[in-house]
Parts: C-alpha cells; structure tokens; sequence
C-alpha cells in the first residue's frame, strides 16, 4: 500500500498556506469561537518567548472525540455544514501552523479540563506522524474562570511578523472589527490585548463621525439564483460618504477612521466578512474617489462554489456565470458613484486664494507681451484659474483672454478637474506643478501668430483632454 499524502511534506506545505494578514489567521479561530456559541473572545497576543499568541473563549467547549478532530486537517464534526462560518475543518490547525510550529489546545466543561497538541518539530522527528490522544489534565491558570470553553495557544510564531510591532497590531484589530462587524453587533465581545474591539462599519452606514454618516445610494439590488430544486440569495447596496463634511479632515485623520484606501466590495457570508477586494467592477479601475462611496455584497452560504469560497476564507473566485450576472450591473453603479464624487468634490470646494497665479502674473512681465485679436499688446495681464460651471465642452480647460484678464476655466465634468480639487488639501507640492503647467499652455496658446496656429493649440487641447480622460479611466 502506497500512503496517499506524504504527512511530513503536506505539513511544510500547509505551512506555506498564504493568510493575507495575522488577523485573516486570527478570523479562522474566532469562527471556531462562534461555531461554539461562545459571546466572549480573547487573544493575546505577545512578542516574548519566540512569539506567542493565546486565543481563549467561552463556548461549550469539547468532548474528547470533538478535541480529536480539532487539531486533524479535515476533521470536524461539522464538516460541510453550511450554517455556520466554516465547512471544511481546516481552520484551526491550517491558522496554527502557518504561524507557529506548535498549537496547544485547552477545552473544558465544568471541572474536566481536557488537553491535546500538535508540534511541528516533534512530528519531523517521529517515526510515526500522529497526534497525542486527548487527555485530561489540571486547569491551567491562563484559561477564563468560565465553566465552559476553549483555549488555544500558539508557540514558537515563526511566521507570523513582528508581533510587538504597533502599527501591525492597529491594522490587525482594524481588520477584525470590519470582518466580524455583525457578530460584534449583537452577540459577541471580542478583546485584543485587553482591547475592547468595536464593530467598525466600512460602510459607514451605522456610526457617525463628526456628526454624519454615509447614506444609502439606491435601493439595494437582489438576486435569486437557482440551486438545485430552490434558489439562493444575492444582496447589494451601495453608500456614499459624507464628503462635504469629511473632506476636510486630515489624511492621517481619513486613515485612521477607514476612509483612505477604502474603495471596494465587502464580500458577505453567514454574518462574516470573507473577502474585501475590487470585485465586479468589470473594466472599471480604482481611484482615490472610489474611496467615497462603498458596496457591500452579502450571499447565502448555498451558492459557496459559484462564489469560489476557499478554506482560508479569505479572498473568492467567482464563477463565470455569476461574474456576468453581477458585473454589469456593479460596474455601472460604480461608475456613477465615481462621476457623483467628482462632482462634489468640485460643488464643496473652497475658495482659495491662488499664489501660483500671481507669481505667474509677475513673472509675466519678463516674457514678450501677448497680443489681442487687434494686434495689441496685454499690459499688466492678470493670470485667474476658475471653474466653469456651463461648460459643455470635453475639453479640461479653455482660456479667456478679457482685457488685461487671462482666465483659464477648467471644466468641472473631467476627471482630472476633479483629481486637481481633490489632491488640492492633500499635496500642495503636486498642485502647484499642474497649476504651473496649465497656465503656462493657456500662455503658449494666446501666443499663436496666425489662425493656423491658433487652430493647432486648440486641437492639442482637445487631444490631451481626452487622452488625459482615457488615462484616469472616464
């Protein structure tokens, strides 16, 4: 007979399984929490002795033949069951040994405390590759005074970053309050490090900062699919973000409360976040004013393969079908959401006082006088930038040459108008450039000598206008 899974490659191999971050590994032991019926969970995480995190809850815990199961790949008493988080019984001991080379696990109900391990180490030097019997054991004095729960403590986290590293261990928390939002909601109390999380919302749909809220766009979008002898459920809605009120916050303040780097679909499965990506958007790419608007898609657990759910539950991969089911509509909506945030960006801009338009004002003494149409020269000209609010041209800006006034109106419907009014708070430095680079176009076009010349910079113009909408994908 011929073993069909080499055991000692398999676990350096499922040692490899790539969790996109320590909080994706954390997920897979809080659903084992919830599956439990636990209401607390608590993680600990901490840099000492090689690396140690201890994950504890208080669930109905195991039995002994359940304690078997946990720490084997594929065994669990409730494979393939779809009502819960999980299905395949590949969490724990896949989460553990991606990041440590060895997981303990403590389960108890009223005084029996029951123990069993899995140590990489102690496995690649055995003959026999096989896990110690669950056996029982005194309480230890690090597992919650509940009379009922599980512990896992994971040693030797060679795999798993810097676990004392502050700004990890933020985005960490932040990834877990956006993943269990509903759960943290209603049932459960999920601390880090003695943290109290709370739910964070990337839809910005249930909390308020500064007063507001992110309001629904549209009704929400359904879908009934057919699975077998029923169907199954598909939910979308989207929401637009306060921009008027936000925009003038700080970017570290954007990022702190998930603004920044935000844009995307949160992807939905029995309560729990699975995936957060750029989903169903078709052709349509990622902006920074995608970050103002957001898209939640919720499903039920009957349509797994044609979402393409993995194991890690962590990222999909859907089906042709349901990407032609979903897309065309998605894509739209995203569009339109993206033209809505440019053109309130440009509607709450403030009015600022220009310095590059004075500088180029005083620096245009030392250039050849410009002509009028009469063959005069402009004294003294007068450099303005301004929005052109009626404007029905596709053409980013036009220049208006009135008196000893040279005005440039940028048209408010293109994409780089609004990349210029959005980056305005962000990088002066950059603004500056593009302001310098613009008048200097509106001076070489009243410059022409000739109708010939005159025709050629306004074609250039349209060229690049449309060259520059093409790029930024509009």
């Amino acid at each position: 007979m011929i073993e069909l899974v080499d055991a000692r490659n398999f676990l350096r191999s499922i040692r490899e399984t790539g969790y996109r971050s320590l909080a994706h590994s954390m997920a897979e032991f809080i659903d084992n929490s919830l599956q439990a019926d636990a209401t607390t969970v608590s993680i600990t995480i901490s840099a000492e002795q090689g690396g140690t995190i201890l994950i504890a809850d208080n669930g109905v815990g195991m039995s002994r033949e359940g304690l078997r199961k946990a720490l084997q790949f594929g065994g669990s008493t409730r494979f393939n069951d779809r009502h819960g988080t999980g299905r395949f019984g590949m969490g724990l001991p896949t989460s553990s040994v991606s990041l440590a080379k060895r997981v303990d696990v403590y389960t108890w109900k009223d005084k029996i405390v029951l123990h069993s391990f899995l140590d990489i180490d102690e496995l690649e030097e055995s003959a026999l590759v096989s896990l110690p019997e669950p056996r029982r054991v005194a309480r230890p004095p690090f597992i919650p005074k509940s009379t009922h729960g599980t512990a896992v403590i994971l040693i030797r986290c060679d795999r798993s970053g810097k676990l004392n590293d502050a700004a990890g261990l933020a985005q960490t928390k932040f990834e877990l309050r956006r993943i269990f939002r509903f759960p943290l909601q209603g049932i459960l109390t999920l601390e880090v490090n003695g943290e109290h999380l709370k739910h964070f919302d990337p839809l910005f749909l249930s909390s308020a900062h500064m007063g507001v809220s992110a309001a629904l766009y549209g009704p929400p979008l359904e879908y009934r699919i057919p699975v077998g002898n029923h169907s199954a459920t598909v939910r979308v809605r989207f929401a637009e973000l306060p921009i008027s009120v936000w925009r003038e916050m700080s970017n570290s303040e954007k990022q702190a409360l998930g603004v920044s780097r935000g844009a995307g679909v949160s992807i939905v499965r029995n309560e729990r976040e699975i995936a957060y990506g750029w989903y169903f958007f078709g052709s349509k790419r990622r902006e920074n004013y995608d970050d103002w608007w957001r898209c939640e898609l919720r499903f039920d657990p009957e349509l797994d393969e044609q979402f393409g759910v993995n194991h890690t539950k962590q990222q999909i991969s859907p089906t042709p079908e349901i990407d032609r089911l979903l897309t065309p509509d998605l894509e739209n909506i995203a569009r339109t959401l993206n033209f809505r945030v440019r053109q309130e960006f440009v509607r709450t801009a403030k009015p600022k006082t220009h310095q590059v338009p004075k500088v180029v004002s005083t620096g245009d003494r030392y250039l050849p006088s410009i002509l009028t149409s009469k063959r005069s020269p402009v004294r003294n000209p007068n450099y303005l930038l301004q929005i052109d609010e009626e404007t029905r041209s596709t053409a980013f800006f036009r220049v208006e040459l009135a008196g000893s006034r040279i005005a440039v109106w940028l048209n408010p419907n293109h994409p780089i108008t609004s990349a210029y009014l959005a980056a305005k708070s962000e990088d002066e430095g950059q603004v500056e450039l593009f302001e310098y680079a613009l008048l200097f176009a509106a001076r070489v076009e009243l410059g022409a000598c000739n109708q010939k010349q005159l025709w050629w910079f306004r074609h250039f113009r349209t060229e690049w206008s449309d060259a520059l909408a093409a790029f930024l994908g509009n």
